[in-house]
């Protein structure tokens, strides 16, 4: 039984790995990976914040704040895991370690809850799925979230409840709330409120509590330390910022006053938003589970076959979507996201199907399904992702760039979609062109500086002059729209290539 375990759990260390390393070139790629990456490394060298920046407007990067200090607008709790990675040189080892979690909490859910047989087939599509091994080889926060989560699963759906399990879900809820409030508020609380009940110990209630509430204060103090109010957090102050006329964009609800971005371009977002949201997010869940089309539907057929205690947690996951049509982002990078906490119980499901319909070789559509779909979400990862790739780090390393100056200037913009993974249209702009440097570093850590350039070049001059005195100097120019980038010595006297 080890031995099996330890050989599913490898098997989805391996594969997160290899996407990670491959494909993604051992890169954050999307914007929220690109901030958490700056949280993980000031938390690394035991700092929340870098130094003020003198000129913001050379730093500029989406979810990134310059004042008072540079620093990531996220919550804190997924980037003090991620500073482990930074500590040894290996931030893309942090998700496939936790991804190796799942498939034998996926096996003790199972055995919790149907037999060995489910069980294990549950362990085998959690380990092989492309939806989860996709955020796995990511710097997303999710995956921490849904090992969090499965676990606190596996410790309510034991035959009783014990001190110690209360308190590992005490725990386990304060991690939630330091990574993903809006999670543990609509998941982790009311799993929490279950083992409360069957517990029925007043006397326990202290060790499921106490930890999320020190967690809260301690959220309270982060906000307060980034925006001057413990009860605003970064990313709502970064937003008030980016759309002053509108200040509300990023709270919960509908009305015109409500969502920062809309596809078709006008203001606010309403019920039919939601529900396109809603319908989107599903169609890219159920086409990911397994890696074809159906993987969610089969996985919603074999619920009805759960015995009680997994009807009851099916009715606490089910909370996720409705709540998530509240706000107004989709939430469409590295798949259904939003709904990854969705992988506590649809691996379970869609094995106990598979395994009522088939009698023998009952595993054998799961990795048939899954290498296409590995393959297909591999070659759109591989794809310049969300307009990064490893090119401008081989060129770094090929010209010995380590401790100048690389200041960037970039034009146009470039149409482009990764349709498997959920993204349809996407626009390469400047600013996300910027994410191949703004990946190696956001901050002036001794080796390289990444900048914006400034506008012309007795400005150039003067910053280099003054910011960057003595180090060599570097323009990346970039032609989004051509898809050409040319690297060029700076002269630090002029200002000019």
């Amino acid at each position: 039984m080890a031995i099996r375990l330890w050989a599913l759990s490898a098997l989805a260390f391996s594969l997160a790995l290899a996407m990670a390393l491959g494909p993604l070139d051992a890169l954050p790629h999307v914007t929220d990976e690109i901030a958490y990456s700056l949280q993980a490394r000031l938390l690394a060298t035991g700092a929340v914040m870098g130094p003020a920046q003198g000129s913001p407007s050379m730093i500029l990067f989406p979810f990134v704040a310059a004042t008072p200090g540079l620093h990531g607008v996220f919550p804190p709790g997924w980037p003090m895991l991620l500073a482990l990675g930074f500590v040894v040189a290996a931030p893309w080892l942090v998700n496939p370690l936790l991804a190796a979690a799942m498939p034998p909490l996926m096996w003790k859910l199972g055995r919790n809850l149907t037999n060995p047989r489910t069980a294990w087939l549950a362990a085998l599509v959690v380990a092989l799925s492309p939806g989860f091994l996709v955020l796995a080889a990511s710097r997303m926060a999710q995956t921490s979230v849904l090992v969090a989560l499965t676990a606190m699963a596996v410790m309510v759906t034991l035959p009783r409840a014990t001190r110690r399990t209360s308190l590992a879900m005490g725990l386990l809820l304060a991690y939630l709330v330091l990574a993903r409030p809006y999670d543990a508020l609509v998941l982790g609380l009311p799993l929490v409120g279950w083992q409360s009940i069957r517990g029925r110990r007043p006397s326990w209630i202290p060790l499921l509590l106490l930890p999320a509430i020190c967690a809260g204060l301690l959220l309270l103090w982060y906000n307060r330390s980034l925006t001057g109010d413990p009860f605003t957090f970064p990313a709502t102050a970064w937003y008030q910022e980016e759309f002053p006329q509108r200040p509300h964009c990023n709270e919960l609800g509908f009305g015109v006053d409500k969502g920062c971005y809309s596809a078709s371009g006008q203001d606010g977002y309403d019920v039919g938003d939601a529900l396109g949201n809603l319908w989107h997010s599903l169609v890219v869940f159920d086409r990911l589970l397994l890696g074809l089309p159906g993987g969610g539907l089969l996985a919603l057929a074999g619920l009805f076959l759960l015995p009680g205690r997994g009807r009851l947690l099916t009715g606490i996951l089910l909370l996720l979507p409705p709540a998530y049509m509240l706000y107004w982002s989709p939430g469409f990078a590295y798949g259904a996201r939003f709904y990854h906490p969705l992988y506590v119980l649809a691996p379970l499901a869609l094995a106990a199907l598979l395994a009522r319909l088939l009698k023998h070789w009952y595993w054998l559509p799961v990795p048939l399904a899954s290498a296409l779909g590995l393959w297909l979400a591999s070659r759109e990862l591989g794809d310049r992702y969300w307009c990064v790739d490893g090119s401008l780090r081989q060129a770094v390393e090929d010209l010995d760039l380590h401790g100048s100056v690389l200041l960037l200037e970039a034009r146009g913009t470039r149409a482009t979609a990764w349709p498997y993974l959920g993204v349809q249209e996407f626009t390469c702009d400047p600013l996300l062109e910027s994410g191949d440097a703004f990946a190696l570093t956001l901050f002036d850590d001794g080796d390289m500086m990444v900048r914006h350039k400034p506008s012309d070049a007795e400005q150039t001059a003067a910053f280099l002059r003054t910011i960057a005195p003595g180090r060599p100097a570097w323009l990346l120019r970039q032609r989004v729209d051509l898809d050409k980038r040319w690297l060029s010595p700076l002269d630090p006297l002029t200002g000019s290539p």
